[in-house]
């Protein structure tokens, strides 16, 4: 029936309301009914993993945002969701696994491409830090965070970086007058 339909994007509605308002029990509440009534509702896994997340029940969360992405696997906000929870557990490579993944389905995102960049960074892999700002910069050339950390990212890797980058700071110049 029509009803049906409508009711996991109804309750999912209602969940971001209630999200918004900042009551998160009310929010979960609201995701858990529609769950219950459609487990496969991938959108609801993803905002009850946001909702989970923002109660600070990370292991919850990650388990509803693998969920999600198996329900989903292109949807980039919840391998996103996933690369946050893993940088926050300073789990580095599964950060940079699931940074890549949100990256993959959504190549136009500067803000996982940054997080990317960090978690690389974080791994002491200055070459791959180096490339992913690049990337930001390529996609919007003043975004301060990523002129930051790809300049800190070049000066860390030493000498061996310098040739590949001589492009972009030449693209760069003309934004740092």
């Amino acid at each position: 029936s029509r009803d049906s339909a409508i009711a996991p994007f109804a309750l999912n509605n209602i969940a971001l309301i209630r999200r918004s308002r900042g009551d998160l029990p009310g929010a979960q509440m609201a995701l858990e009914e529609a769950l219950r009534r459609y487990p496969d509702y991938d959108r609801g896994h993803y905002n009850l993993g946001l909702v989970l997340r923002d109660q600070h029940d990370d292991a919850t969360a990650l388990s509803a945002f693998l969920k999600a992405v198996a329900l989903r696997p292109t949807h980039a906000r919840s391998w996103a969701a996933l690369g946050e929870l893993y940088f926050d557990r300073r789990d580095f490579p599964a950060a940079v696994e699931h940074f890549g993944r949100a990256v993959h389905y959504r190549p136009d995102s500067r803000s996982y491409r940054l997080k990317l960049g960090l978690a690389h960074r974080l791994l002491g892999d200055y070459g791959a830090a180096v490339g992913r700002f690049a990337e930001v910069l390529a996609l919007d050339a003043n975004n301060e965070p990523a002129v930051y950390w790809w300049a800190r990212s070049v000066l860390d890797a030493g000498e061996s970086i310098a040739v590949t980058t001589d492009s972009i700071v030449t693209r760069l110049l003309p934004y740092t007058t």
